[in-house]
Parts: structure tokens; C-alpha cells; sequence
């Protein structure tokens, strides 16, 4: 079934579900607001809102793209360093909860030939980043891959197998167990990409960015119509069931 453009996350997390954590529905008219569109609400009711980190002084500002703008299909970021959305840093310990971050991308950008090279910890387009000196966790693209990312002695490093920066629509997410190392599993457009039984992490999850990571560099560009976290391990049906309600997509990515 083909997705209706302007379709966003249906029915999910509107109910006031304890464990949805953050939500950020771009196609939803009601979540962007200010002069010139500068505030993403939290859709989960819990107030994580976020505000565009560079401010154009007139409409002038939207002739470029220096900015993350609401399009029909999404918010498009542009490959302009701080292009992002920031919020007061966020997080919760995954260890004795488990996590799920899923988002819904359309990218071309592989994150190579970023000026001043890529942080480690960073996936080089970062979806979701910790631009504070505690950052300890990533996720995002990086060499056209679904990439997360947990410090822990050092940066532990997690890869699709799939990549997704073809220009078309999908659905990426990953989830983790709790405990500490614990299974993680990857997937795409509602069904499982990679899996790991021995993950590591930094026992927290924590951002205070959308669209960049730790360093101004590994910022994101192209288009994102939602992110979302839990803190809890969605199971593989229910990733399922999320893909399914905003209509999968069709064979060009739509």
C-alpha cells in the first residue's frame, strides 16, 4: 500500500502511553508554530519541545536552506553546519528499561566529505545527538547505514546491513534490551536488519539535539517526517504495527 504524502505517525502515542518518552510528528500542522515555524512539539505530552538553533531576522531566511524547514512531506534539513533543532538535554537509564528510537527518512547524504571530519562517538548524518560533554550515544546514517552508537570504554558501534540513503522513504529504528551488554536489533521498514546479542552502552539515553551530533559537522540532510522514543523494548510486532499504520510505502520509496 502506498503512503499518502503528509502521512505521519497515525494513532501512536496519542493515547498518553506511558513509555513513549519524545515524539516529533513534522506533518502534523498543529506541532510547528512562531514567526517563522521555530518550535517542533513534543507530540507524547511529556513537553520535550524543540527550537530551530539558528533564527532567520526575516522570511528572507527561508529563500536559503540555513534552516531546518516544514515542508508537505516532512521537515527538510539542509547539509549547513548547527542546521538543527536543539532541546534542554533529555535522557533516561535504559538499563533497567530498555529503549526504542525510530524515525522516518528520506536522505541521499552519506556523511563523507564533512569539513573538520566526524566525531567517533557521531554517526556522520546524526538524526539524534548530545552536543554536551557527557555524550555517551548516537543515531543516525553513516556510510549510507542505519548507525547507534553507546560509549562505554569506548565507542561501541552499530551498523545495518541495509543501506538507506537512496532517496526514498523508510522507516528506521532500533531497539535495546535492558541490562548492560543486551540485545539490539536494527530494523528498516518494519522488519529486522541486524542484530546483535552482546551490545554495549553507556547505561543512558540522553540528547539534546536533532539533526547534529556532538560536533557541528555530522549534521543531518534530507528529509525527516517523525522521530520517536520509548523508553521500553518495543517488540517486533509492535515495530511492525507503527510501519503498517502510516501505510508503508510503495516501490519508489513514497
Amino acid at each position: 500500500m502506498a503512503q499518502k504524502v503528509g502521512a505521519g505517525l497515525a494513532g501512536v502515542g496519542r493515547g498518553g502511553a506511558s513509555s513513549l518518552y519524545a515524539l516529533y510528528d513534522a506533518v502534523d500542522k498543529n506541532v510547528h508554530s512562531g514567526d517563522f515555524e521555530q518550535t517542533w512539539a513534543d507530540s507524547s505530552g511529556n513537553s520535550r519541545d524543540l527550537t530551530r538553533t539558528t533564527q532567520p531576522a526575516t522570511t528572507a531566511g527561508w529563500n536559503g536552506t540555513a534552516i531546518p524547514q516544514f515542508t508537505r512531506e516532512g521537515v527538510l534539513f539542509s547539509d549547513t553546519d548547527n542546521c538543527c533543532f536543539s532541546l534542554t538535554r533529555a535522557g533516561f537509564n535504559l538499563y533497567t528499561t530498555g529503549l526504542t528510537v525510530l524515525a522516518t527518512i528520506k536522505t541521499t547524504d552519506t556523511g563523507a566529505g564533512s569539513p573538520g571530519g566526524s566525531y567517533e562517538g557521531d554517526p556522520a548524518v546524526c538524526i539524534m545527538g548530545d552536543s554536551t560533554g557527557g555524550v555517551g550515544c548516537g543515531f543516525g546514517i553513516h556510510g549510507g547505514k542505519v548507525r547507534a552508537t553507546f560509549y562505554q570504554g569506548g565507542w561501541h558501534l552499530y551498523d545495518s546491513a541495509t543501506s538507506v540513503n537512496d532517496g526514498k522513504w523508510h522507516q528506521i529504528a532500533f531497539t535495546r534490551d535492558a541490562g548492560n551488554p543486551s540485545r539490539l536489533v536494527i530494523y528498516i521498514d518494519g522488519e529486522i536488519d541486524f542484530e546483535s546479542s552482546g551490545a554495549y552502552n553507556s547505561n543512558a539515553w540522553a540528547w539534546d539535539r536533532i539533526g547534529r551530533g556532538y560536533s557541528i559537522y555530522d549534521q543531518y540532510s534530507g528529509y525527516l517526517r517523525n522521530v520517536a522514543v520509548w523508553s521500553k523494548t518495543l517488540t517486533s510486532a509492535e515495530i511492525r504495527e507503527i510501519w503498517n499504520a502510516q501505510g508503508g510505502y510503495d516501490g519508489d520509496g513514497r
